[in-house]
């Protein structure tokens, strides 16, 4: 998908890390060294990204500073696109545990920053193995995630419908086919 968009993996990385550290402005070097990239090829994925209007740049004195354009609609969803591609792996090994497994909150939004946890709310007839699981699995920021079985989310729904209407804005990540709630 991104090659026909000409989008370079290096570009790809460095669109991830600038969008995750949303306002704040790096220069070449900064983002070579926070990205294990070389200069010169940071350089040319940081022109390839500004072609594209998905970041800005501002010159101070002899440096050139990058930042992310907050205003382009595509980056929340980039974001959230590279949120849902980190977070296979976990929602394949949840599969077998869970009715339903919810991402929520800023990082289903796209508003996430790198110190942003990952909500995840989970419906499961046995939260033991799934908090196994989500201590097992190792991802780049925190898991937060509520886990309630059938009984305690029926509960919940009347005491707390604010924090379920958060839930049903989120993106479902899995559905049990026989899932109910």
């Amino acid at each position: 998908m991104f090659d026909k968009m000409n989008i370079k993996p290096l570009a790809i990385t460095i669109l991830v890390h600038l969008s995750r550290s949303s306002g704040k402005e790096f220069y070449v070097r900064e983002v070579a060294r926070e990205t294990g990239a070389s200069l010169g090829g940071c350089h040319k994925a940081l022109r390839e990204l500004l072609v594209l209007g998905l970041v800005k740049s501002r010159k101070s004195g002899r440096n050139l500073y990058y930042t992310v354009d907050a205003a382009n609609p595509a980056i929340p969803r980039f974001k959230i696109f590279i949120n849902l591609v980190e977070l296979k792996k976990l929602v394949d090994c949840l599969r077998p545990s869970v009715f339903k497994a919810v991402l929520f909150g800023s990082c289903a939004s796209g508003a996430d920053t790198q110190d942003s946890d990952i909500d995840i709310f989970i419906i499961t007839p046995e939260p033991g193995p799934v908090r196994e699981i989500l201590k097992s699995m190792k991802l780049s920021r925190k898991i937060q995630a509520v886990i309630f079985t059938p009984g305690q989310l029926l509960e919940s729904r009347e005491k707390d419908p604010a924090f379920h209407g958060e839930i049903d804005k989120g993106i479902v990540l899995y559905r049990a086919e026989d899932e109910r709630f």
